[in-house]
């Protein structure tokens, strides 16, 4: 009985990478490219107005807008 199951194990051993292990490999980096979603934040009066003056204060052009954003 017991050389019955180690030789089950041992047959199982051999059979199991085969068939258990499947190889998936992830894709290239350049190959899947996620959607982009534009989603703007909501910003109320109040706070366009501090924006275009924070603006005017430090770029010289009073504007609540990014004209040239670096991400």
């Amino acid at each position: 009985m017991r050389r019955t199951f180690v030789l089950l194990v041992a047959a199982l051993v051999l059979v199991a990478p085969e068939s258990a292990a499947v190889a998936v490999e992830p894709p290239a980096p350049g190959d899947v490219k996620p959607q982009i979603v534009w989603k703007k934040i909501p910003f109320g009066m109040r706070r366009k107005r501090q924006m275009a003056a924070y603006s005017k204060r430090h770029y010289g052009e009073r504007t609540y807008e990014l004209s040239n954003p670096k991400v």
